[in-house]
């Protein structure tokens, strides 16, 4: 029995382009290499390929082609020398996503045969589908919308913006960006796209930084407020007291005393540099010192002494 020599030659298989998706056609093609210094005689190389895909050309490279075989022999081939061959072919249209195995082994005679190294698999994916102009455009009036409702609803309250309600409509208009690019992600899947990922991490800092900057807000914002009773009036069985909040953000008053009686009122918002006048309903007697306090709903408060006299406001000195 004839001993078979061990393999001295190699093929390395390349396929392009790398995105490959269902109806397209790709090139594959294999480099051989005869390594020692020997000729070789009857050289083939034989390639296989899944059934569902079509080979639609090949070059011969100077060897006898079987088309049906995916086959190619040289007669003889050179010591050092380098054969290359190629050849497209062609995916389904009805393809799904999955992944092709295809092999392939060089023979000579007397010579063990070698597998054919390199791209050993192809794999086909569906392309996902584009934004169209007006999706985007769409997306970006959302966006821009969240900001504006958000700044307007804020300064309707008090027909003022500030740093808090600015804070707001910034993370609002990102949470709706989000919104919308998760939506879009889940329809056109470009979940990988630096973009959207850059956008992710800016929408969670910018959110938490409101978050954050919203909880040290409204700790320190009632001491800062400066609430101070500016004015008491004692209108028919009623005590009316005018109450500004000097800071720089909004502070709620829901309860006033009137000499250590306590009144429970409904909350009354006062906006940024802003005063309200709170008629509380209460048979007071002329010429009678009462004791006048409020209460916020942080529990920030201010007192005043007033004397009842009809008609005649008490302001703090």
């Amino acid at each position: 029995m004839e001993k078979l020599l061990p393999p001295t030659f190699t093929a390395t298989r390349s396929i392009s382009p790398d995105d490959i998706a269902p109806g397209s056609t790709f090139k594959v093609q294999v480099t051989q290499n005869q390594n020692l210094n020997q000729n070789k005689t009857d050289f083939e190389l034989d390639e296989k390929i899944p059934t569902d895909l079509t080979v639609v050309s090949a070059d011969s490279a100077g060897a006898i082609f079987n088309a049906s075989d995916l086959k190619w022999t040289w007669k003889s081939v050179s010591a050092g020398e380098t054969k290359t061959v190629s050849y497209n072919v062609a995916v389904p249209s009805n393809s799904t996503e999955k992944s092709y195995q295809i092999s392939g082994v060089i023979t000579a005679s007397n010579a063990t045969a070698t597998d054919v190294g390199g791209v050993l698999t192809v794999t086909v994916k569906t392309p996902s589908s584009k934004i169209s102009s007006l999706g985007i455009f769409l997306a970006m009036l959302a966006v821009i919308l969240a900001f504006f409702v958000t700044l307007i609803l804020g300064w309707l309250q008090d027909f003022k913006l500030d740093k808090g309600e600015m804070r707001r409509a910034l993370a609002g208009m990102l949470v709706v960006g989000f919104t919308v690019l998760a939506v879009l992600n889940i329809i056109y899947e470009f979940e990988l796209s630096m973009i959207a990922l850059a956008y992710i991490e800016l929408t969670g800092i910018v959110v938490g930084f409101y978050f954050g900057a919203k909880t040290a807000a409204e700790k320190r914002a009632e001491p800062a407020a400066e609430i101070t009773i500016e004015n008491v009036r004692f209108p028919f069985e009623k005590v009316a007291i005018t109450i500004r909040n000097g800071g720089d953000s909004k502070i709620t008053v829901d309860r006033i005393y009137i000499n250590k009686k306590a009144f429970d009122i409904k909350n009354v918002t006062i906006g940024p540099e802003n005063f309200v006048e709170v008629p509380q309903p209460y048979k007071w007697d002329p010429k009678t010192e009462y004791a006048i306090k409020i209460a916020t709903t942080s529990g920030l408060t201010d007192e005043i002494t007033a004397v009842a006299k009809k008609g005649a406001p008490i302001t703090r000195e």
